[in-house]
């Protein structure tokens, strides 16, 4: 498929400097790969609502907005949440177990008719029947879950095994209300994360059972395809890999279907006027977060965590340049003999990307 065709939508993406990107950053790579619209989804714990303004304000109507839960109470979650609808997100990135601590903030987005972006709505069997349930109670509520990706079949079915021969500690913890929730026509599976998810090298063969079972039940109409950008760089990925993955997986598809699942899909159902969701995408008038939201971004964007910048493997280096590496702190270690050849390599890094 040609990439600069204006029909490609990325489900499922981040933003939030300085550990996620600025808006700007996300928009331009958009533009590189052909992407003409997305759904920009906060990281968990960093509600960062700043940059997903600037994203509305960079890309208007191409874009839609996914809050997060965020406050130490039930109470400051939900009084949150309200102040994210008026804002005009589109729906929430749930963990499991944010779906399962906060129902209030569920009822909430669901009375708007806003979509759950809930992760990983396999691993507990009261989360999956929530869903089915949430889905019933809100018709005009939508469930698409990014990451929608495991090593197994539904069953604990893994490459090669007979049909009989699964491992059911593998497999979803209710397969039979796993499947009723696929079944519903408002779930929707987000493809991301796949070199996350997998234990091998691309195209990642031991996530094909998975994909199999997925696409008998949801069909093309209901997958879609998520970047995870800019995570996937932390797992030295690259767009044009995670866009082709399923045909590098060899999943076979029409050029109609690559084309739902490219785009179509995610296009109905966020962007169209008569789409399947029906809250607004946008403010009803100007939201000023409290004080405490913004104290909470300060804190984790001051944070000094490490964060694991290449998640698929160790760093690699060439030879000549790891000598020239190596050499250079060996000298620096002599008048600092507590100094790790890691520390230095960062401050040599912060030197260079000095403005």
């Amino acid at each position: 498929m040609n990439t600069a065709e204006p029909s490609i939508v990325d489900a499922y993406a981040h933003v939030g400097f300085p550990r996620y990107g600025t808006a700007d950053e996300l928009i331009a790579i958009w533009k590189q790969w052909g992407i003409t619209k997305g759904n920009i989804a906060l990281p968990p714990g960093m509600p960062d609502f700043d940059a997903l303004a600037a994203a509305r304000d960079a890309l208007g109507r191409n874009v839609r907005l996914f809050g997060i839960p965020y406050g130490e109470t039930p109470a400051a979650r939900l009084s949150l949440a309200e102040l994210q609808i008026r804002f005009g997100i589109a729906g929430m990135r749930l963990m499991t177990a944010e779906i399962a601590d906060n129902p209030g903030v569920l009822d909430a987005l669901g009375e708007a008719g806003l979509c759950l972006m809930a992760i990983n709505v396999y691993d507990r069997a009261d989360v999956t029947r929530s869903m089915i349930d949430w889905l019933e109670r809100y018709p005009a509520g939508v469930v698409a879950s990014p990451h929608f990706l495991r090593r197994t079949g539904i069953d604990g079915r893994a490459v090669g095994d007979a049909p009989d021969a699964g491992d059911p500690s593998r497999a979803v913890a209710d397969p039979g209300a796993f499947r009723d929730l696929l079944r519903h026509p408002r779930m929707h599976a987000i493809f991301s994360r796949h070199g996350g998810c997998s234990a091998e090298r691309f195209p990642h063969l031991d996530l094909r059972p998975w994909v199999d079972d997925v696409l008998s039940l949801l069909g093309w109409e209901r997958v879609m395809w998520g970047s995870e950008i800019p995570v996937i760089y932390h797992r030295d990925e690259q767009v044009y890999g995670v866009m082709g993955w399923l045909r590098a997986l060899g999943v076979e598809m029409s050029e109609s279907e690559e084309a739902a699942y490219l785009g179509g899909n995610a296009r109905r159902v966020f962007f169209a006027e008569s789409g399947e969701r029906t809250g607004a995408p946008f403010a009803e008038a100007p939201v000023d977060f409290p004080a405490w939201v913004r104290d909470g971004l300060r804190s984790f964007i001051d944070a000094n965590d490490p964060v694991p910048v290449i998640r698929s493997g160790p760093l690699e280096l060439p030879l000549d340049l790891h000598g020239r590496l190596m050499s250079a702190y060996l000298i620096a270690q002599r008048a600092n003999p507590a100094l790790t050849f890691q520390s230095w390599i960062v401050e040599q890094l912060r030197r260079g990307t000095a403005k």
